[in-house]
């Protein structure tokens, strides 16, 4: 499996004509195009991505690929940058055929593995429908917890370990020291 962070072009094809991103990337997929709901979302997501390109990997979607076939499987995606306390939110969509194949945890662990890499994250959480029990179990094979309840949704978390690099940090200081 690949899990592959959309540019800016990847995307607008994506939106804008599935077929014609499939045929470039040279995928295939079960769906014949992308969810209303996630259209909505991603739209909003490339605009604040144009206007900021620092965003790019905070917004946009993470298309997962099984290597054998080159099939689109589903996707992940951050819901925006990391707050003020280190947190950002993931979620994920897998097309309901690949389900009970360990394709969620496996891309879900991988995004949490390299998210480190991206820097200031402290936590990552996310949100489930009480009833979604098979989210449940996937979040909870890739290390998160509960720790909220409300209005029909759980929210889940994990702290991630960070090591600490001492001459990015210098430099990043001092490239801030200098503005």
């Amino acid at each position: 499996m690949t899990v592959i962070a959309l540019d800016v072009d990847e995307l607008k094809l994506y939106l804008d004509d599935y077929d014609g991103f499939k045929l470039k990337m040279n995928f295939s997929s079960q769906r014949d195009s992308i969810d209303k709901e996630f259209r909505y979302l991603f739209n909003i997501a490339l605009k604040k991505i144009i206007k900021k390109p620092e965003l790019r990997f905070w917004l946009t979607p993470w298309i997962i690929v099984l290597n054998s076939d080159r099939t689109i499987v589903g996707n992940l995606c951050f819901k925006g940058a990391p707050d003020f306390n280190g947190s950002v939110e993931i979620g994920y969509d897998v097309d309901e055929l690949y389900w009970n194949n360990g394709i969620a945890t496996e891309a879900l662990k991988g995004m949490i593995e390299h998210t480190p890499e991206l820097g200031r994250v402290k936590y990552i959480k996310a949100e489930t429908e009480w009833d979604n029990l098979p989210s449940q179990a996937v979040l909870r094979k890739c290390g998160m917890a509960r720790y909220k309840y409300g209005q029909g949704s759980i929210w889940w978390r994990m702290k991630l370990i960070q090591s600490f690099n001492l001459t990015n940090w210098t430099t990043e200081f001092n490239d801030r020291k200098r503005m």
